[in-house]
């Protein structure tokens, strides 16, 4: 079930005083990331994945290794939606050495829309941290920033992967089973950038991401409501591109253009 992003951050900060004893900070000043607010290149913002202890956090894996990950699981993307989105057809991933957040609350709203607004898409970070008796906790996290930017009753751009662990989990531990969620970065990407084509008008661009992050949340049950969203925005988008004699969204049915993906995907 979709959360709201301050019930999120709550729940996070909750567990995250208990499991190391002590009660942090969670609106910590947010460590900046070189080049997040040059040229208009899509943005991937790799954080830092970190065991969380009461001395210190800790990273666990080199940001160079977890870049190779992200940019394996968005290359089908970058060949295929993105190649034909110029002039912001590349994406530009951005390894953000020192910048770990420690909850969503360090996302104020005003920095969400600074971010959208210089072509950040993603952003997520990792930590590992103890929950007594041995067991261990990993969060991955994903901040949407286009999809936060919006106003509420939008879902809140905010998402998390969790996995618990017997005991404390070794760097390859971390790495294989970051590998086995990273099919959550093409689905949120997808949403993202469809969302800030659509605040564009940039129609097409809209109908073609949210289309496919529609068919890729599909598969997650735990995300029906981003699924929804993007659904209903990809057919607002393909309304505009209808009024357009010039495009072939000219000739689809009313019926058709109000359920635009399930005829897009379908065809």
């Amino acid at each position: 079930m979709w959360i709201t992003r301050s019930k999120f951050v709550a729940l996070f900060c909750s567990a995250m005083a208990a499991a190391l004893a002590y009660a942090p900070k969670c609106a910590a000043q947010l460590a900046q990331c070189s080049g997040a607010s040059d040229g208009t290149n899509y943005k991937v913002l790799i954080d830092e994945v970190q065991y969380a202890t009461a001395a210190g956090n800790q990273p666990v894996l080199s940001l160079e290794l977890i870049q190779s990950s992200v940019e394996g699981a968005l290359e089908k993307l970058r060949r295929g939606i993105l190649s034909n989105n110029v002039p912001r057809g590349t994406i530009l991933y951005l390894n953000c050495s020192g910048r770990h957040p420690r909850s969503p609350a360090d996302f104020s709203d005003t920095l969400m829309k600074n971010m959208s607004a210089n072509h950040a898409i993603l952003e997520f970070w990792g930590t590992v941290f103890p929950l007594g008796d041995g067991q261990h906790k990993f969060d991955i996290h994903y901040v949407m920033f286009s999809v936060a930017s919006l106003t509420p009753p939008a879902p809140s751009g905010i998402a998390a992967t969790e996995k618990t662990m017997p005991g404390k989990p070794t760097p390859q531990d971390v790495r294989h089973f970051f590998i086995d969620a990273r099919a959550d970065l093409p689905a949120y990407f997808t949403a993202a950038a469809g969302v800030q084509a659509y605040a564009y008008h940039n129609w097409d661009q809209a109908v073609r991401f949210l289309c496919e992050a529609r068919t890729r949340l599909r598969k997650n049950s735990a995300q029906q409501d981003l699924m929804n969203f993007a659904d209903q925005l990809a057919s607002k988008a393909a309304v505009e591109l209808r009024k357009n004699n010039d495009t072939g969204a000219s000739l689809l049915t009313n019926a058709q253009t109000t359920d635009y993906c399930s005829f897009a995907t379908a065809r």
